[in-house]
């Protein structure tokens, strides 16, 4: 029976293939569909012919420049890669079909390639494997894709459960089972039902277990759904086990391991053997206890090599079956065509053993220079950062000496003056003058220390200034009226040299008006357009002519500190009053 079941997959296999290559690309693609249709079942109980048959078809799809067909060729390539027990290879596969998904903008199936990818991670990254999933779930849930849901739901649960959330797990297998109830998914309930037997078992509630499990059966009664039986009788031992039937839990555990297809799905076996040796344990036979606890061990630690050369070895034993059983009957011709026949598997096998080490040594020549690669730009951030902070040190050291030094200078000069040859009758005179340009100095100072202090905030700060700027003119007597507005959509973050070169340049503007026009208001207007800020000052006096703007107080300075933070100053003066404005590019 197995030799029967063998040769009808790889004939099935074998027709596919020889199709390839005999249509038109329009054929090609609806072939290519019409097998990436086959199905999950098909997988579970077919999966080393599975490998061969996808990691053909995307090769196809890939030559005909069918993107959404090698996309799901690779996912049911990597699902068949997991249950082989090859993770590398499955991760590979997965990563792959995401980036041609991604890249297509294929969201319904980014959703389920992400389901599938989480999926495959949940034994050896659980964290991991609960992230990828929930990205596929919010696309699902976005887009309103409900049928992907059914699947989705239903793996997340598992997670769920995986990471002691047994509450959780059963939210989603519900939400699952409602799906695919809706849709009559008759190959889906099943996998709904036994998730949830399998929490109420957990919590001790065998009757509403039993009858969940009763209804799963009634969906399994398909002569081909060999991996959906399996999959029950599985279920029914761990239930038995839970509720203490261990002679029965015995009896289906060791039927599973040689029901049809068993071999094929290495996780359910190795299950079932740890199973049997809990419960032989229970039962203090320890001897089969120990039995099963070493299959159970050396199944586990052997599983890639096994299944990697699972094939080669059937091969071997159906060649060697076949040879005794004609070895009376067969003349040497037919012996010489078998010989031949070996010889070419030979070859053929250590061809693909070649292909393969050669494709291993390029994935590590790859991440190799990829990390090489993250190196060196890290290495690059931090050169930046620290040319950044130096550029930031030189900028204050040169603003506290140009400015802050050059006026404490001018105080201790005026100071030693006084002490030589001032006149009593001077002397009030100049020391209000130094006591005003101290004062001065000292607000200059203030006005460093508060822009390095609100370094890269937004305009809220500047505004705040502003205002405080206006309650100055308002204690001192002044009758100008000072309006600050804001029309800004965003509010892009300031470096403190252009915070403070903005609020000096508002701060001449205002000193200008006062000291040289009539102007009775002043409009102060912060906009943004993009990334980028204008500064508007404009008031209402009788302005002054084109001539005489390099000799107004302070316009000279305003240039220099636009020009300074990267920006453009423009000014337009007439009889309607002055207008400053100030272009600052995004930072």
């Amino acid at each position: 029976m197995e030799f029967v079941r063998f040769m009808t997959r790889w004939l099935v296999l074998a027709g596919l293939l020889l199709g390839q290559g005999v249509h038109t690309a329009h054929a090609g693609e609806a072939r290519i569909d019409s097998v990436n249709a086959l199905g999950r079942a098909y997988i579970f109980s077919n999966i080393d012919v599975s490998i061969v048959l996808y990691r053909g078809l995307a090769n196809e799809a890939r030559e005909l420049g069918y993107a959404r067909g090698e996309g799901q060729a690779l996912q049911n390539l990597g699902v068949a890669y997991t249950l082989s027990g090859n993770h590398d290879l499955a991760t590979e596969a997965h990563l792959e079909c995401i980036r041609i998904f991604e890249r297509s903008g294929m969201t319904r199936e980014l959703a389920l390639a992400f389901g599938d990818f989480g999926y495959q991670m949940k034994r050896r990254d659980l964290p991991g494997a609960i992230v990828e999933m929930r990205q596929g779930i919010v696309i699902a849930e976005r887009e309103d894709y409900r049928v992907v849901l059914c699947s989705l739901y239903d793996n997340f649960g598992v997670l769920q459960e995986m990471n002691a959330e047994p509450d959780s797990a059963a939210y989603y297998y519900r939400r699952a089972l409602e799906f695919k109830t809706a849709f009559d998914d008759s190959m889906g309930i099943p996998f709904s039902l036994n998730n949830l037997a399998s929490i109420h078992a957990a919590r001790g509630e065998f009757a509403a277990a039993d009858s969940l499990l009763t209804r799963s059966d009634a969906y399994r009664q398909n002569p081909l759904d060999t991996y959906g039986r399996l999959l029950n009788n599985v279920h029914w031992a761990d239930l038995n086990q839970a509720r203490g039937d261990l002679e029965e839990a015995e009896r289906r555990y060791r039927e599973c391991l040689t029901m049809p297809g068993a071999a094929d799905q290495s996780y359910l076996l190795i299950h079932c053997y740890e199973q049997l040796a809990a419960v032989y344990e229970q039962r203090q036979d320890y001897r089969r206890a120990y039995e099963s606890q070493r299959r159970f061990a050396a199944y586990r630690d052997s599983l890639v090599t096994v299944e990697t050369n699972e094939r080669i070895a059937s091969l071997e034993i159906e060649f060697e079956t076949e040879k005794k059983d004609r070895e009376i009957a067969e003349n040497k011709l037919a012996i010489a065509a078998r010989t031949r026949q070996v010889l070419v598997l030979g070859i053929g096998l250590i061809l693909v053993a070649a292909l393969g080490g050669g494709f291993a040594r390029y994935q590590h020549l790859k991440r190799t220079q990829l990390k090489r690669e993250m190196e060196l730009r890290a290495q690059l951030r931090r050169a930046e950062y620290e040319q950044s902070m130096a550029d930031e040190k030189l900028r204050i050291a040169r603003e506290l000496h140009d400015n802050i030094g050059a006026q404490l200078t001018f105080l201790i000069s005026s100071l030693d003056n006084l002490a030589h040859g001032v006149g009593a009758e001077d002397l009030p005179g100049r020391l209000d003058d130094i006591s005003a340009f101290g004062r001065t100095t000292l607000d200059e100072l203030r006005q460093t220390v508060w822009a390095m202090k609100h370094e890269g905030e937004g305009l809220d700060a500047l505004v705040q200034k502003l205002h405080e700027l206006k309650r100055q003119c308002s204690s001192a007597g002044q009758t100008l009226d000072l309006d600050i507005r804001r029309e800004a959509d965003s509010s892009p973050s300031l470096s403190s040299p252009r915070m403070l070169n903005l609020y000096r340049i508002v701060q001449e503007a205002v000193q200008n008006a006062m000291k040289h026009t009539e102007a009775a208001r002043i409009v102060v207007l912060l906009e943004t357009e993009g990334d980028g800020l204008t500064l508007v000052i404009a008031d209402d006096g009788p302005g002054f002519g084109e001539a005489a703007v390099d000799h107004v107080g302070g316009l000279v300075h305003m240039r220099e500190r636009c020009a300074e933070v990267g920006g453009e100053l423009e000014l337009e003066s007439n009889s309607s009053g002055t207008k400053i404005t100030c272009r600052l590019p995004p930072e």
